[in-house]
């Protein structure tokens, strides 16, 4: 049994998983949410003139909203930032509770998906200028890394995002899985639109990306923890997703070429 809390005015919902047997709570939208195992709130809640809240209300909100792929992250966002703003006394303080609020956010994602440091800094973040506009990368990043979500399928990902460096190649992780090869492409293209062979490609790259930028390994050896063999192979793939060479790609953004 869970404990549900409803942002809506229509029983309906409610009635049903009362006789389910959960625990539903009706509410408006400034209900405080730290007691509860699941929000459910309609889509006019989003554009709602008023989502009032504490600070750690709108931090579990945005947590819930992360988890989803609904579009939804970037409104509440702006709602929010918007609420904070006509509350507080002035643009300074505007911002330091706001960012104090993404940066939480951020925080609690890297926390509860130990795999993103294998491909992403955390201190690139949690250090931007603007924090809200960072939580929106780091939930594009975090949904082109993961995205499944639930299922099988999501286990099989989850291992590849745990383990870019080992033997990753399809038949090895059909047979790892307990899969059936062709099922995997199938239920993969069918659930993302995309080819599970350009997703390994793209877990390997980015891995591949973040080495580079934080580790002192050679480019040829980074190439061979990924297993590619042919390093000219592994610099075209890289430049065609990035637009430049894995060594252009080390170098820092304000280097300067000295003739």
């Amino acid at each position: 049994m869970s404990r549900i809390l409803v942002l809506s005015s229509d029983s309906t919902i409610a009635r049903a998983l009362s006789g389910a047997g959960h625990e539903v709570c009706m509410a408006q939208s400034s209900a405080s949410i730290d007691e509860y195992d699941l929000i459910l709130a309609p889509a006019s809640y989003f554009s709602m003139p008023n989502i009032s809240g504490s600070s750690e209300d709108h931090r579990k909100m945005l947590l819930a909203l992360f988890a989803s792929r609904d579009g939804k992250l970037e409104s509440y966002l702006d709602r929010m930032s918007s609420e904070i703003a006509s509350a507080a006394e002035d643009k300074a303080q505007a911002k330091q509770l706001a960012d104090g609020i993404c940066t939480g956010v951020i925080d609690a994602v890297f926390e509860k998906h130990e795999w993103l440091e294998l491909y992403l800094s955390q201190d690139e973040f949690t250090a931007a200028n603007d924090k809200a506009a960072a939580l929106l990368r780091l939930h594009k990043d975090f949904t082109e890394l993961l995205p499944l979500d639930g299922g099988s399928e999501e286990e099989l990902v989850l291992y590849i995002l745990n383990n870019p460096e080992s033997d990753i190649r399809q038949k090895t992780l059909a047979s790892k899985m307990y899969m059936n090869s062709s099922y995997i492409s199938t239920v993969f293209a069918a659930k993302t639109g995309g080819r599970f062979v350009d997703y390994l490609t793209t877990v390997k790259l980015r891995r591949a990306a973040y080495l580079l930028t934080n580790s002192t390994l050679k480019v040829n050896e980074i190439a061979a923890r990924l297993d590619y063999k042919d390093i000219g192979y592994f610099s075209r793939m890289f430049k065609a997703r990035y637009g430049m060479t894995p060594s252009a790609y080390r170098m820092p953004q304000d280097y300067i070429y000295v003739i």
